[in-house]
């Protein structure tokens, strides 16, 4: 289980690291620009025609003026920031499947029992020949594991380790919030419907509330998040990681 809490947080602490470098990096060049607008102006260029290329369209020589370039991020911060948004929901639920296979593993070698709950596995001709029928159920029950719903998995996963599921609310709520914007950005481009609501029990917030950044997201809305959301995203990670495995450094 160490293995499995180290690597987590050390996953969302180079995804928000990441993010910040590239906001920091961005947001130098941008001030670069508005301090020393006269020396910065130019072309950025990518692209070039290979000698003998049968055709070429707009996209082969992608040139924008680093005033645009500046201009387009400036105006749109949360493309950078979505990206690491959803890694750190991806590396979440390889949390979960990673906690779930090292309870398993220690069932199957007698070191303890966890009550997960039954297996449900289905015993196939092709199961009963592997020579170590065992190994296999516990294959089989691992990949059932990773097409559980995230609500199914943190369930068997606080069971497991005997952790009261209430005390994880807090954590949980929020979480569950930022799978649907995950989705909504990758399905949606970000643009709520009353669908979501429903699902989400009602609109959506921002994840960092501080400083009266209580902001709410409704029907119609393009949800956003910023890096300040997804450095208290970072938080409730680690928070949660403490509370399913809090003996473990």
């Amino acid at each position: 289980m160490k293995f499995v809490k180290q690597k987590f947080n050390e996953d969302i602490k180079r995804e928000l690291l990441s993010a910040l470098s590239i906001n920091y990096v961005v947001s130098l060049g941008k001030n670069s620009y508005e301090n020393n607008g006269s020396e910065v102006k130019g072309i950025l260029k990518h692209g070039f025609l290979e000698a003998g290329e049968s055709y070429y369209d707009e996209f082969t020589n992608i040139n924008i003026q680093a005033e645009d370039a500046y201009k387009f991020v400036d105006k749109n911060p949360f493309l950078i920031v979505e990206i690491f948004h959803g890694l750190m929901i991806q590396s979440w639920f390889e949390f979960l499947s990673g906690i779930y296979r090292e309870m398993v593993w220690q069932i199957r070698n007698g070191e303890k029992i966890y009550p997960i709950g039954k297996i449900k596995t289905q015993i196939t001709p092709e199961l009963l020949s592997k020579e170590y029928l065992s190994d296999a159920i516990r294959q089989n029950a691992l990949s059932e594991f990773e097409y559980l719903s995230s609500k199914e998995k943190s369930r068997i996963i606080a069971k497991g380790l005997e952790v009261k599921p209430k005390s994880l609310d807090p954590e949980l709520k929020i979480i569950q919030q930022e799978i649907i914007v995950r989705n909504l950005i990758q399905h949606n481009k970000g643009t709520i419907r009353q669908e979501d609501i429903k699902q989400n029990c009602g609109v959506f917030s921002r994840i960092d509330t501080s400083s009266g950044r209580g902001q709410k997201f409704e029907k119609n809305n393009r949800i956003e998040r910023d890096i300040f959301d997804l450095r208290a995203f970072a938080r409730i990670f680690r928070n949660i990681s403490e509370k399913l495995l809090p003996e473990i450094q």
